[in-house]
């Protein structure tokens, strides 16, 4: 398991942003209402049962609800998330 871990690299941390700081950096998904009041429409990023996988060993047994993934598996998904962060921090440069 010691594989799969991965050092992420920290670009820039904003510590306690104002609220106009936050509405600037959310201003590429905002829409306006008829009420002129910002609207943001999200993905769930909520950690439900359905979303959750555990990274599954040999002899590890799954509980109720529990999803598991195999290593190789995991690796992969790891590696493309942190490609995925780095390019998006690139962008916002």
């Amino acid at each position: 398991m010691e594989k799969l871990k991965r050092d992420v690299e920290d670009c820039k941390i904003i510590d306690n942003p104002s609220l106009a700081e936050l509405r600037q950096l959310a201003t590429h998904k905002e829409r306006t209402t008829k009420y002129g009041s910002a609207s943001y429409i999200s993905r769930m990023k909520n950690r439900s049962a359905k979303a959750t996988y555990i990274v599954t060993a040999e002899g590890f047994q799954l509980g109720v609800d529990q999803q598991g993934m195999p290593p190789e598996q995991a690796l992969s998904l790891s590696a493309e998330v942190h490609r995925f962060l780095k390019d998006v921090e690139s962008s916002n440069h």
